[in-house]
């Protein structure tokens, strides 16, 4: 009986092309920033890719924070990668915590590593 050769070809192709696409070498981590806003009005977020162009949650988006409210934003990041994260009150990007609107400023204590801890907790305060 003839035996086909079209199966471990095949095969081997799909391989290939695994290993060779984006994340297919590695695995992605999760990471949980909770954030509780002070500030009586809405306050943005947005999360910033020190290592790469990737922003959370993307799009040119941001996410609302409620004045006097709590929320737990939940991501996937590459293990090892540093990540910032800048909010801003909406009606003013001149109040702001962390790296601020866009990721501009310079900050202390406002950035992670993903893979380190589960849970980033920052208190925005007025």
């Amino acid at each position: 009986m003839r035996r086909s050769r079209t199966i471990p070809a095949l095969f081997g192709a799909m391989l290939a092309l695994c290993l060779w696409l984006p994340g297919g070498q590695g695995h992605a981590a999760e990471m949980v920033w909770k954030f509780k806003s002070e500030h009586r009005d809405t306050v943005s977020v947005e999360l910033y890719s020190q290592d790469r162009n990737k922003t959370w949650p993307g799009g040119g988006r941001a996410f609302r924070l409620k004045g006097g409210k709590t929320q737990r934003f939940r991501i996937e990041c590459e293990p090892g990668e540093r990540i910032c994260f800048g909010a801003w009150a909406r009606r003013d990007t001149s109040t702001f915590w962390g790296a601020g609107f866009e990721g501009h400023e310079a900050c202390q204590r406002c950035c992670a590593t993903c893979g380190s801890r589960g849970l980033m907790t920052q208190i925005l305060k007025p």
